[in-house]
C-alpha cells in the first residue's frame, strides 16, 4: 500500500505539474504580452508628450524671437527719432563754446589793438582785418542758430521722412562751422599784422 500510495501521490503531483505548468506558463505569456503592448503605450504616450513640449517650446522660441526683434526695431526707431533732438543739442554746445571763446578773444585783441594804436603805432590793416572776424563770426553765430532751428524743427517720428530738412540743417551747420574758422583765420591775420605794426 504505501508502494501505491507513493506512486498515486507521485502520479498525481505529476499530472498536477502537468495541467498546472502550462496554465502558468500561458498566464506568465500573456503577462509579459500586456506588459510589452502597456510599454508600447506608455512609450507612444511619452513621445506624443515629447512632440508637443517641442512644438510648445518652438512656439515660445519664436515668439521670443519676434518679440526681440520687436524690441530690436523699437530702439531703432527711437534712436534714429532723437538724431535731429541730438545734433541740436551737440551744436548748441559746440557753436555756443565757439561764439564765447572767439568773442572772448576778439575783445582781448581789440583791446590790445586800442592800447598800440595810443601808443601811436599804426594798427588800421589789424583793426580792419579784426573786423572782418567780426562780421564773418556774426554770420557764423547766424548760420548757428539756423542750423541749430533746422534741426529743432524736424519732428522725431517722422525724421526718416524729413530726410531732405536733415540734410539742409547739415548743410547750414557746415557752413557756420567755416564761418567760424574762417573768422579764426581773420584773427590771427590781424594778429599778425598787429605784431608788424611801427
Amino acid at each position: 500500500m504505501k508502494k501505491i500510495a507513493i506512486i498515486s501521490a507521485f502520479s498525481l503531483a505529476a499530472l498536477v505539474m502537468t495541467t498546472v505548468a502550462p496554465v502558468a506558463l500561458a498566464q506568465e505569456e500573456s503577462t509579459y504580452q500586456d506588459r510589452v503592448e502597456e510599454r508600447r503605450d506608455l512609450l507612444q504616450e511619452n513621445s506624443q508628450e515629447r512632440q508637443a513640449n517641442r512644438e510648445e517650446i518652438r512656439t515660445e522660441v519664436g515668439e521670443n524671437v519676434e518679440e526681440r526683434q520687436d524690441t530690436r526695431q523699437e530702439r531703432r526707431e527711437t534712436r534714429s527719432d532723437n538724431v535731429a533732438q541730438f545734433h541740436a543739442t551737440r551744436l548748441t554746445n559746440r557753436f555756443g563754446f565757439y561764439s564765447q571763446r572767439l568773442t572772448n578773444l576778439i575783445e582781448k585783441i581789440d583791446t590790445t589793438l586800442s592800447e598800440m594804436t595810443a601808443e601811436g603805432k599804426d594798427v588800421t590793416s589789424a583793426q580792419a582785418k579784426l573786423d572782418e572776424a567780426q562780421v564773418a563770426l556774426d554770420e557764423a553765430k547766424s548760420l548757428g542758430s539756423q542750423a541749430i532751428a533746422a534741426f529743432e524743427a524736424i519732428e522725431p517720428a517722422e525724421y526718416a521722412t524729413q530726410r531732405d530738412q536733415a540734410l539742409a540743417a547739415r548743410d547750414l551747420a557746415q557752413q557756420a562751422r567755416l564761418s567760424y574758422q574762417q573768422a579764426v583765420t581773420l584773427m590771427k591775420e590781424a594778429v599778425k599784422l598787429a605784431k608788424e605794426a611801427n
